[in-house]
């Protein structure tokens, strides 16, 4: 077996899983032996398997695709430290936010009818 992390890229015809993308109908693929099997060469010794490509080399300096210095920019902006951004540092999600800024009107909205029924407040 190859060593554990090691990647064995394989031909597309060997490759098993990819029959789907090859155009394979679903009933040629339920019956593609392949599936259940895994490749050919998985059956046979190792020292028979195809092997790996050769590791990609070095982009050369002279090489015009490939840049001899690297840039890097950056911006720092300071943010106002005040009470609404703490609440917006605080969920990740703009329903969470909406929901939490409903609440207290909701809640004014029926303390609010509620002193109008009992005549605490006068109706408008």
């Amino acid at each position: 077996m190859p060593h554990s992390g090691s990647t064995l890229t394989l031909p597309r015809t060997k490759q098993t899983m990819d029959g789907a993308s090859q155009g394979l109908s679903a009933e040629a693929l339920f019956f593609n032996s392949q599936w259940l099997r895994g490749p050919d060469f998985l059956w046979h010794l190792e020292s028979s398997w195809p092997t790996a490509p050769s590791p990609v080399l070095e982009a050369s300096p002279a090489d015009p695709e490939v840049k001899s210095t690297a840039e890097e920019h950056s911006q720092f902006t300071k943010i106002r430290k005040d009470p609404m951004n703490k609440i917006f540092e605080r969920f990740s999600s703009w329903y969470g936010l909406k929901k939490f800024i409903e609440g207290p009107f909701i809640i004014t909205i029926i303390f609010v009818q509620h002193l109008s029924n009992i005549g605490v407040i006068a109706q408008q």
